[in-house]
């Protein structure tokens, strides 16, 4: 291999190097917002508020029903009500976010 096809190849690799940490760092924060936004739709509220978000999510399955992932919004708020101890939840819920447990939806 000539020298600049490997100098290439090097510098190529540094680029792609640099990249990729920049779009792990692109999709770290996605990841945080995403359970931000998870523990502020469900993961902090009342049983009678992730009762009515399910009522409205089926009201929504004709507009969002085609989207793959609101299938999986469906279970993690209907597994939520099944198998969660929600009150023992408000326990853990940080102050500044306890006024979301008894939040309504209106």
């Amino acid at each position: 291999m000539k020298k600049e096809a490997l100098a290439r190849l090097i510098k190529e690799h540094l680029v792609l190097r640099k990249r990729l940490e920049d779009l792990q760092r692109t999709r770290d924060k996605l990841e945080d917002r995403y359970e931000e936004v998870g523990r502020l739709l469900y993961g902090f509220r009342s049983e009678k508020f992730l009762r009515s978000v399910l009522l409205y999510l089926k009201e929504l399955g004709g507009e969002c029903g085609k989207d793959p992932h609101f299938d999986d919004l469906f279970y993690s708020i209907s597994h939520t009500l099944g198998h969660e101890d929600i009150e023992e939840r408000k326990k853990y819920t940080p102050k500044e976010l306890l006024h979301l447990y008894d939040e309504e939806v209106e």
